[in-house]
């Protein structure tokens, strides 16, 4: 089991990244921009503040999967369940949990997520995700881990495109 830190930055006000964030289109979108996105997404708001979302992608789209890519089949389902909570800690904006379920491989991902206010600037969110990576492969769990710690900022910069182009087109 490895830890991560990871931060997204969003080029909006936090009240725009809060709806955007609990934006069921939103939601689905995110997944669409993905190079190896296949069909449709499924979005189901569970309870008040748990959104999970879940689609299909093909693994071997993304040039970046490195030496592993062979383990993969050749479509994933893979699941996200984000929890934000009514009442966050002050001087938060939101807080929550991220979690991302991927069926048929034994990789676990569950991080706390929190929104908040940048130091300098109110024109722009941060979102701090912080978790632990654990993939269950006898023997090689460990290098699987490493590989995905190094790829997981790719990941950040998909979420920050995505966002980017979102909300420029929702401002337009």
């Amino acid at each position: 089991m490895r830890e991560f830190q990871l931060e997204i930055q969003y080029p909006s006000s936090p009240e725009q990244v809060w709806a955007m964030l609990t934006n069921p289109d939103f939601l689905k979108f995110r997944f669409r921009q993905m190079p190896a996105f296949l069909g449709e997404v499924q979005l189901e708001k569970a309870d008040s503040g748990i959104y999970i979302s879940r689609a299909t992608l093909k693994p071997h789209a993304w040039q970046e999967l490195g030496r592993y890519a062979h383990l993969l089949p050749e479509e994933l389902a893979i699941e996200i369940v984000e929890t934000w909570v009514d009442n966050p800690a002050v001087p938060l904006i939101a807080e929550g949990s991220f979690q991302v379920n991927i069926a048929s491989i034994p990789v676990t991902i569950k991080a706390d997520s929190q929104l908040k206010y940048p130091e300098n600037n109110r024109q722009e969110t941060v979102r701090h995700l912080s978790g632990k990576l654990e993939v269950k492969l006898p023997f090689i769990g460990g290098k699987v881990e490493r590989e995905i710690l190094s790829r997981m900022q790719l990941l950040a910069s998909a979420e920050e495109d995505a966002a980017a182009s979102w909300l420029q087109s929702s401002a337009q």
